[in-house]
């Protein structure tokens, strides 16, 4: 350990435990170049860093998400790969500053990793949504925004039901249409909440049966799809599987409902490395 890191860890342990949740905000801000609210900086940079500390919980409740916390920290998520997020976010092809000033929906926000890296990218405005289904939120990410300086719109409900009444100019729907059970009527609604100009950023599980044609597996718990079903969680939301697309029938669902489409993800390290997985934007 360097000189600094050992100075920067009595800090922690010793002084920061006894500074005001405000102070503390004020300090992070200042010390991640964040001027003002919406305004990118090296935020960004520091919570996609790969020098982080590995800890279970910051909270004492579980986290499904890998996320890093201003002093360096990083929860383990749920996932084995302890930097999957932040591959995921690079496959999106959002550069530091490109939302600046943009209206952001962030669907099944969960413990909020994409709800602030859409923050420290400077999206003007942030809602994000998620359902009950998931104990943890909002507790996780309502600790974890407050920790970055972001300040999105939290709402508990599911997405299907809930009246936006507005419309974005982008929209997260990451790790969710296979979850859907009508994936048509979710690309109508995408549709309708998308500003002209603006755009979906889908990420989703893909079939493992290859074809030219549109394909879109059906998950199971007795078959050998890509990934099984879940059946037994069919009454909460977002925890079963259902539609597993392959890429020409993600090209169609955008075509049927008037978007434009983009393999965004295509040779990132997170589609090599996650073979049934794709990143995907459907524009206006």
């Amino acid at each position: 350990m360097s000189a600094f890191e050992g100075a920067k860890e009595i800090v922690r342990s010793t002084v920061w435990p006894f500074v005001p949740e405000a102070a503390k905000r004020g300090i992070r801000r200042h010390m991640l170049g964040i001027k003002e609210a919406g305004q990118p900086g090296d935020a960004l940079s520091s919570f996609l860093s790969t020098d982080v500390q590995e800890i279970a919980s910051p909270n004492e409740t579980n986290w499904f998400q890998s996320v890093t916390f201003p002093d360096g920290r990083r929860v383990k998520g749920h996932n084995a790969d302890f930097m999957l997020t932040n591959k995921m976010w690079r496959a999106l092809g959002i550069e530091n500053g490109s939302l600046a000033g943009k209206s952001v929906l962030d669907v099944g926000a969960n413990d909020g990793f994409f709800t602030v890296a859409a923050g420290l990218a400077g999206a003007g405005e942030i809602v994000s949504i998620n359902s009950t289904d998931y104990p943890s939120y909002p507790t996780n990410i309502e600790y974890l925004t407050s920790a970055w300086g972001v300040s999105p719109e939290l709402i508990t409900h599911d997405f299907f039901a809930y009246e936006f009444g507005r419309t974005f100019d982008v929209v997260l729907f990451l790790g969710v249409l296979y979850h859907v059970e009508n994936v048509f009527a979710a690309a109508k609604k995408l549709r309708s909440l998308l500003n002209p100009g603006g755009y979906a950023l889908i990420e989703t599980h893909m079939a493992r049966s290859q074809s030219d044609l549109p394909i879109f597996e059906y998950a199971s718990d007795i078959f050998p799809t890509s990934a099984p079903a879940f059946k037994s969680n069919l009454g909460e939301l977002g925890v079963s599987n259902f539609l597993f697309p392959n890429i020409p029938a993600l090209r169609n669902l955008a075509d049927c409902y008037g978007f434009k489409f983009e393999h965004v993800g295509r040779g990132s390290q997170y589609e090599r490395e996650n073979p049934f997985r794709a990143v995907v934007k459907f524009s206006v």
